[in-house]
């Protein structure tokens, strides 16, 4: 019987990967910087303009863009937090960066534990270096 299972994605850690991930992750935040911008854009224009017509309508819009605002807030600082641990990322050490699945052949007498957990790629460079628990 052929089932699924989750293998883990871990890279060595190199200069040029670093490079990568922060730039990754730089490019989050400003996508989250633009739309935080946007949405106080919209507080700033539109909500009290539509005081000026329904002020319950205004004050439900504005606690609305407020949750949202304090969303992106969030989102940042996480964002940040994951920048932080990539600068200090010590090279050559096993980063995980994700999750994949595969196909796992099960075999009465197979370990279901050894089978389904413990699988991990490890790639350097773009390059697989090690497959474990194969």
């Amino acid at each position: 019987m052929h089932v699924t299972r989750p293998v883990k994605l871990k890279v060595i850690v190199t200069d040029e990967f670093k490079k990568e991930l922060q730039g990754e992750l730089q490019s989050v935040l400003d996508r989250i910087n633009a739309s935080s911008q946007r949405l106080q854009f919209q507080m700033d224009a539109y909500v009290p303009e539509l005081a000026k017509t329904d002020m319950n309508q205004a004050i439900q819009v504005r606690r609305a863009l407020e949750s949202e605002r304090q969303k992106f807030d969030d989102a940042k600082k996480e964002i940040s937090q994951r920048m932080d641990e990539a600068r200090k990322l010590e090279l050559d050490s096993e980063f995980e960066h994700g999750e994949l699945e595969s196909m796992v052949e099960l075999k009465p007498g197979d370990s279901f534990e050894d089978k389904l957990r413990n699988a991990e790629v490890i790639v350097k460079d773009g390059k697989v270096v090690e497959i474990r628990g194969d």
